[in-house]
């Protein structure tokens, strides 16, 4: 099938041979089972692969339907200075804008500005510093997109394990950026590093929605010991449609000598 990950198709072959295997060694006995085993792995294999391409065009099409979006942004940082053994910690509150360019493309890819603002001028509250690792561009930036049909395939999936999150059975999928078809670059820390993520994404059963996903970068520039995410989704109707946005962000980097966790949320969502 075109567009299908390595590992998918090195596994195809595998219960191809068995099949028929079991079809050749005759209907009775171990063989027999064996080829309905493996019938019944691939089919449910097949299920799996189904789930994940009606994600990519769920994803793909809530990029379409979002013109603009805007809600409260607030951020939690935790540090914790290891040479000193000193903990600190900010919050910020703030107005998050997204909204989409009228009528550009680059590479047929939408284009969209997303920025936060403080509650007002001149804050009230401390603000974070420049150089506070966030993830930016949370609702249309790289780590939404991975998903979507036209940059789906480059990831490589593997099917884990059912697990259920939010009251909602899950399909779990282990995945990793695949080199050769990915060029693309994101910043840490400042410093622009290949996109290389290992994780785990948690995909609605019934509805091919995303739930959950889990990563860690590993590309990584100097100094950087640990960069690695978790993004829970909620639902937000949008005219006739409901879209899947993040509502909440975790975020942990690990320095030489410091610890930092930030916690990004979103709340009072209004869209356009």
């Amino acid at each position: 099938m075109r567009g299908t990950p390595r590992s998918s198709i090195h596994r195809r072959i595998l219960i191809f041979l068995v099949l028929a295997w079991g079809l050749l060694a005759g209907p009775y006995g171990l063989a027999q089972q064996v080829a309905s085993e493996a019938r019944d792995d691939f089919e449910l294999f097949e299920d799996r692969l189904s789930v994940l391409t009606r994600l990519s065009e769920k994803v793909t099409l809530d990029l379409l339907s979002l013109k603009r979006l805007t809600c409260r942004e607030r951020i939690l940082v935790r540090e914790f200075d290891k040479q000193n053994q000193l903990r600190q910690q900010v919050e910020q509150v703030g107005h998050y804008e997204v909204v989409r360019q009228p009528d550009q493309r680059v590479n047929e890819q939408l284009l969209f500005r997303e920025s936060r603002r403080p509650l007002e001028e001149p804050p009230s509250a401390p603000v974070l510093l420049a150089d506070t690792p966030l993830i930016d561009n949370l609702f249309t930036g790289v780590f939404s997109r991975m998903f979507s049909l036209e940059n789906r395939l480059a990831n490589d999936f593997k099917e884990v394990k059912e697990e259920t999150v939010a009251e909602r059975r899950c399909v779990v999928l282990e995945f990793e950026t695949v080199p050769e078809l990915n060029t693309t670059k994101i910043l840490v820390l400042g410093k622009p590093v290949p996109l290389r993520l290992r994780g785990m994404v948690w995909i609605d059963a019934e509805k091919a929605e995303l739930v959950r996903v889990s990563a860690k970068q590993t590309k990584l520039p100097k100094g950087c010991r640990t960069f690695e995410y978790v993004m829970d989704y909620t639902s937000l109707p949008i005219g006739t449609r409901t879209i899947r946005i993040p509502v909440r962000a975790e975020l942990g980097v690990e320095l030489k000598d410091k610890r930092i966790l930030v916690e990004q949320s979103y709340f009072q969502f209004q869209a356009y």
